[in-house]
Parts: structure tokens; sequence; C-alpha cells
């Protein structure tokens, strides 16, 4: 999976690159039958006045088009929250895909 991060308004992370990959693993075992390419973009931006941050992932998976966003004072926190956002409206996703094609086999048959 291609990852792509964006600072803004607060200086690039080796610390936070290493975490958000290392929460990307959760992700690619998800989307393994997925088409490829896939892409997730972060974007994290640090606000200049007061001590909040906003954290918003972009995935890119074959059908899938999925975006979570959260602000807060924790960046580790929000990362953990984001990433579970994005993982419960794919697996959201995956549920009504599923759904539809069973609907649909059991229309053909009748």
């Amino acid at each position: 999976m291609n990852i792509r991060f964006v600072f803004r308004g607060m200086e690039s992370s080796v610390a936070i690159e290493k975490y958000i990959t290392e929460k990307n693993k959760k992700l690619e075992r998800i989307l393994t039958h997925e088409r490829e390419p896939l892409s997730l973009e972060v974007i994290l931006e640090s606000h200049p006045v007061h001590a909040q941050f906003a954290v918003e992932l972009r995935l890119h998976a074959g059908d899938y088009h999925v975006r979570a966003q959260k602000d807060g004072t924790d960046i580790y926190g929000l990362l953990d929250m984001v990433f579970d956002v994005l993982v419960q409206e794919i697996r959201k996703e995956k549920e009504k895909d599923i759904t539809k094609r069973e609907d649909k086999t059991k229309r053909e048959i009748i």
C-alpha cells in the first residue's frame, strides 16, 4: 500500500510515520484481496494558536474510497480513533457488497 504523509503547520516526524505504518498493517490485512493500487493519504495538521491537531485519513482501495477525520489534543489518540473509524467504514462497505451479491444470487435462483 502506498502511504502519503502531509504535515501542515508542523514538521514531519519519523516517530509518527512509523506509528502510522504499524497501524496500517490492520488495514492491509482487511484489504488483502482488493485490486491494486491501494493508497492511503494521511493529513496531519497542527493549529497555530491552540494545542489542537486535526488528523484525516483518505483511503483509496479498488472500489472503496473512505475518509475519516478527527480533531483533538492528543495526536496518537486521534490516530487510533481515526484508524478505528476507517476500519469500521471499510467493514461496513464490504458487508454491503456481500449482501448485494447474496441478494443478486437469490434473485437468479428464483
